[in-house]
């Protein structure tokens, strides 16, 4: 889960679930990073942390399977030249 949080979160994403959630921004970084337990106190605002990553790594899948077409298209397109 800690990979997962570091890799599809950024410091904006954890300011904002701290912010809703009105847990402090170390709590929700501490937690997400590893190095503090989940509690009943934060455990609402990491679950949406988990969300947002699920949500943020489903873009940047989206993403890159247009950037791979985009880059498909192009090298055909430099083929027939």
């Amino acid at each position: 889960m800690v990979a997962f949080l570091q890799e599809y979160t950024d410091l904006n994403d954890k300011r904002l679930i701290a912010e809703r959630f009105s847990v402090s921004l170390s709590t929700v970084k501490l937690v997400s990073y590893g190095y503090h337990n989940l509690a009943r106190t934060n455990a609402k605002s990491i679950e949406a942390l988990m969300k947002l990553a699920v949500e943020n790594c489903g873009n940047t899948m989206t993403k890159a399977a247009r950037d791979i077409k985009t880059f498909e298209k192009l090298m055909a397109d430099e083929m027939v030249k």
